[in-house]
């Protein structure tokens, strides 16, 4: 039974780091005032996604003016 409430502790702790993460990068960072899609000033992945499946289309993805909807 107490192995279940470290468990149960360490997810809160990772859920709870990465939500202050989030709130860190999209409210209080210098560079959240700047333009541009919220999924990419959260993580790396959008990065990711335009480098490994779209084939490097990351850099002129980022050169392209952004148009939020």
């Amino acid at each position: 039974m107490e192995s279940n409430a470290r468990w149960y502790m360490l997810a809160v702790a990772i859920v709870a780091y990465y939500a202050t993460l989030v709130f860190y990068r999209l409210c209080l960072d210098p560079l959240a005032r700047f333009p541009g899609p919220k999924l990419a000033a959260i993580s790396r992945w959008y990065e990711a996604y335009y480098d490994l499946f779209l084939g490097g289309k990351y850099t002129f993805k980022i050169a392209e003016p952004y148009h939020p909807h």
